[in-house]
């Protein structure tokens, strides 16, 4: 659990905010969503996973993430938190998606409910900067607030 917490901490430092706390994250209401981005979002974490459940891992590009995300979102990492991962909740299933938060840098979290062979409820979240990009990415365990 203390690595998959480091882990945590690593990608929390690619950001220039604190995804930790509400505080200046808005949610959006689901009428105001734009379903392509969320479905564009949705997809790309869905394949990260799908890449380490595999055994392999998804390389991300420029067009996709920051400069930050590519270099901390590793080989090396993606393979060390799916072993991780694999040993607290099991083997990966699906995401589907929960509620998308905003603060006024227009970062966006994208809250989704993951589901893995245990019981466990977990959280993937997606972080993107105004640009887009993805800027953070995270699994754990489910927790109501940010």
């Amino acid at each position: 659990m203390k690595n998959v917490l480091n882990l945590i901490v690593l990608f929390i430092a690619t950001l220039s905010l604190s995804c930790q706390g509400q505080s200046g994250f808005v949610k959006i209401d689901e009428s105001e969503i734009d379903t392509v981005k969320l479905k564009s979002v949705q997809k790309l974490a869905t394949d990260i996973l799908l890449a380490q459940k595999r055994g392999t891992y998804y390389q991300l590009t420029s067009e996709e993430a920051t400069a930050a995300m590519i270099e901390g979102l590793s080989e090396t990492v993606q393979k060390s938190s799916h072993i991780q991962l694999k040993q607290l909740f099991g083997a990966f299933k699906e995401i589907t998606f929960h509620s998308l938060l905003e603060n006024e840098q227009r970062f966006r979290v994208y809250r989704f409910k993951g589901a893995y062979e245990s019981d466990a409820d977990v959280e993937v979240r997606a972080v993107t900067d105004s640009a887009g990009k993805l800027a953070g990415f995270f699994i754990k365990p489910w927790n109501e607030s940010l």
